[in-house]
């Protein structure tokens, strides 16, 4: 019962996230309208899809290019085996045997 309530509130903590990174980013407005003569409000929720498209190409393209140059820094052929902060191994005492203390 309390992993649904955890995912339940982590899937609400994304959604909330969602509206407020859109309305921040310019994805969503809200407008409205007052119709006196009929006691009306009318709200409207509109969604620019050029700017979300926009902003999820661009996201895509940096994915990209800092996966591009994350590739180009790791030296080709390099062994993490020279590397001794990587190599754990190599900094660590032989077994001699079995510890009586």
């Amino acid at each position: 019962m309390r992993r649904t309530n955890l995912t339940s509130l982590v899937f609400v903590l994304f959604v909330v996230l969602m509206i407020v990174v859109g309305f921040s980013r310019g994805w969503f407005t809200v407008t409205s309208s007052e119709d006196s003569a009929a006691n009306e409000v009318h709200v409207n929720l509109t969604l620019d899809r050029g700017k979300f498209q926009k902003d999820a190409e661009r996201a895509i393209e940096e994915t990209r290019n800092r996966a591009s140059h994350l590739s180009h820094s790791v030296k080709p052929g390099a062994s993490s085996s020279n590397d001794p902060v990587h190599d754990r191994t190599a900094a660590m005492p032989p077994n001699n045997g079995p510890d009586h203390l």
